[in-house]
């Protein structure tokens, strides 16, 4: 157990941040933004990363107090915790409680992609090893990409000097690139004038590669460049037109698909398919599929307060955003969880001064009686209880 979270440990997903943390929040600061409220989010969870969080009177000269505040009683009144802070509060653990196991009997500690850990990551892996384990990293700080979370290369550029004695193995052989788009790579990184010196080349078969640095006027033209380029290696080259998979272009940001729409567009003008990458898990993170979430994760822990206030939001049941805000303030003002108050509501709507009490009493206790039926289905097989779990939930069984 990990002092300082709230328990059991429920963390938070894409979800329960966008649609519940970050809309809450915004109401609780008087409507201040969904924007803002995700950019301070972003600067607490930047002070955790840098260990800024630890300075002196650091909570006294935050510019994001309210939310700071906010926040905090939000996480308590629903229980759960952001994936941001878990590491964190894993080094405040082992600095309040030195003698705190994590896992036993281990010697060796190996750390992949060291340049991509930040201040909190590199304390962290500094008190596991302690004195008594051997730490193996393998890292470049050519490939430091992990700036938005506070990558800090200089902890592998510093490695020797805060582990005396480390052995220091440099590998000089690039197999994953050609000749020429290794040294454009080079080129970039060579920029830095921090960077650890290098002596890397390509391996004795590579092959020269192509390196090209095309620029457009509009978005419209380059996607019309790039579907000239596909329909070129196509027909010049012989990639093979039917396999999607043999020309990929990857895009930096794609908001809201304004780079891919134009890019699938000119793709068929040249008589060719364009497919945009699909996330497989999109049906349970909206509509009946979200509901079902909820729904395994209350048979797991009744007391999910998260779950509980997404599931009574996404359900046509006559409840609205205002009253489940009611019945977070007065969660608030007690100081306890959501759920023991949606009980009490349950057991009691008079205990509610609401007009939709009764309302809301009624489709808690109609969820409570399926999660008391559903629960002897945990002991199914995988599939065959989950098949159970959706019918007696009411949620259609197809192709999920």
């Amino acid at each position: 157990m990990v002092p300082g979270l709230p328990q059991p440990i429920r963390i938070a997903d894409d979800f329960d941040e966008s649609c519940v943390i970050h809309q809450e929040l915004n109401d609780l600061l008087g409507r201040i933004g969904l924007k803002k409220v995700s950019d301070e989010l972003k600067l607490l969870s930047s002070d955790w990363q840098t260990l800024k969080a630890e300075e002196d009177e650091w909570e006294q000269v935050v510019p994001y107090a309210p939310l700071l505040g906010a926040w905090r009683q939000h996480r308590e009144v629903y229980g759960y915790t952001l994936r941001e802070e878990l590491v964190y509060s894993l080094k405040k653990a082992l600095d309040e409680n030195p003698d705190l196991t994590i896992g036993k009997g281990y010697t060796h500690i190996l750390v992949d992609e060291y340049q991509d850990l930040n201040k909190c990551d590199l304390a962290v892996i500094d008190r596991l090893v302690g004195s008594d384990r051997s730490l193996f990293v393998a890292g470049d700080d050519d490939q430091s990409i992990y700036g938005f979370r506070n990558a800090f290369p200089k902890g592998l550029r510093d490695f020797s000097d805060d582990y005396p004695g480390a052995v220091e193995v440099e590998l000089s052989e690039c197999h994953r690139c050609d000749r020429d788009i290794l040294e454009m790579g080079l080129n970039v990184a060579e920029q830095d004038p921090n960077r650890i010196p290098k002596s890397l080349g390509p391996v004795e078969d590579a092959k020269e590669g192509v390196v090209a640095a095309l620029t457009f006027a509009t978005k419209e033209s380059e996607a019309a460049g790039i579907a000239r380029l596909c329909r070129r290696l196509i027909d010049d080259d012989g990639i093979d037109s039917v396999d999607p998979g043999e020309i990929i272009v990857l895009l930096r940001n794609d908001y809201r698909l304004v780079y891919s729409d134009p890019i699938v567009d000119a793709l068929a003008a040249e008589d060719l398919d364009g497919e945009l990458p699909s996330n497989p898990l999109v049906a349970l993170e909206e509509g009946e599929g979200r509901q079902f979430v909820c729904f395994l994760r209350l048979l797991c822990n009744p007391d999910d307060s998260l779950s509980w206030r997404e599931i009574l939001a996404l359900r046509s049941n006559g409840i609205g955003l205002g009253t489940l805000m009611a019945v977070y303030a007065l969660a608030a003002e007690r100081q306890v969880r959501y759920t023991e108050v949606i009980t009490e509501i349950a057991d009691d709507p008079d205990t509610f001064d609401h007009p939709r009490r009764n309302a809301l009493a009624a489709d808690v206790n109609a969820l409570r009686a399926i999660l008391e039926s559903a629960e002897p289905l945990l002991d199914e097989s995988a599939e065959a209880g989950i098949e159970a779990v959706m019918d007696l939930a009411g949620f259609p069984i197809g192709e999920q």
